[in-house]
């Protein structure tokens, strides 16, 4: 075992000293690399970075299909987060709820840029209107080569409902296609659907 410099560092939330800023998925590639997929919800929005792990750094992927499909995520859950702080009964001043208006305002027309690619096939609506609830809790690299990938997960997710206090959550397959089209990743479609039960996902 050897031991390295601190790879990334980041301040405790004054907040709530005892949680961990970061949530963390380990995601397998092809060959047998793990990346990570990091949440970091110290700026205010929660971000998902995707990252290539050395015994010296920890580089952004970026120009990768893991980092294309973790900007999609992020954005999409960033709005439910946003969204489900003003649904979950806590006490804040007119000034704290602009303040979080403000936020889905600035949260909504990013995740809005990739609802044109949602697949309007899929088995689950996306209403970004009423997004309460975007949770991301797994992440796998399912399927790459050269030319075309597949990430997927699993997410929870629900709508916000007029004068319901809380957000009613089912819990989603996530999957997202993506294309190498002239060396830059895209993503073709996406989509949603219901859990069916356990399976290769849930781990």
């Amino acid at each position: 075992m050897v031991a390295s410099a601190p790879l990334l560092s980041f301040r405790e939330p004054a907040d709530h000293p005892e949680l961990d800023p970061l949530a963390t998925f380990t995601v397998r590639r092809t060959g047998g690399r793990d990346d990570v997929v990091l949440r970091d919800e110290l700026a205010g929005r929660a971000q998902l970075r995707a990252y290539r792990v050395s015994p010296q750094r920890l580089t952004e992927l970026t120009g990768d299909p893991l980092g294309v499909a973790a900007r999609l995520l992020s954005d999409v859950e960033n709005l439910g987060r946003q969204r489900e702080r003003l649904t979950d009964g806590s006490s804040r001043t007119d000034t704290q709820k602009q303040a979080l208006q403000g936020r889905i305002a600035a949260a909504l027309p990013r995740a809005q840029a990739w609802q044109k690619t949602y697949d309007p096939a899929s088995k689950t609506p996306l209403n970004l209107a009423k997004l309460g609830v975007f949770n991301v809790q797994s992440v796998e690299v399912y399927r790459e080569n050269a030319s075309s990938a597949l990430v997927a997960g699993v997410v929870e997710m629900g709508d916000v409902v007029p004068g319901q206090g809380y957000v009613q959550r089912t819990r989603q397959t996530f999957a997202v296609f993506l294309d190498n089209k002239g060396g830059t990743w895209q993503v073709t479609r996406w989509q949603l659907s219901p859990r069916q039960g356990a399976g290769p996902l849930d781990r």
